[in-house]
């Protein structure tokens, strides 16, 4: 975990932004309206 943070830290990379980001991006491919409680894929 350290080794990761002193890395995005030697690249300027804003972890906090980063993960919002990601969520966002995973909550537009993986609507839980859709996903929630199945485990199998949708169209």
């Amino acid at each position: 975990m350290n080794y990761l943070v002193s890395i995005a830290d030697k690249f300027e990379i804003e972890i906090l932004e980063v993960g919002i980001e990601n969520i966002k991006l995973n909550t537009k491919e993986y609507p839980a309206s859709q996903v929630r409680g199945g485990y199998i894929e949708y169209d």
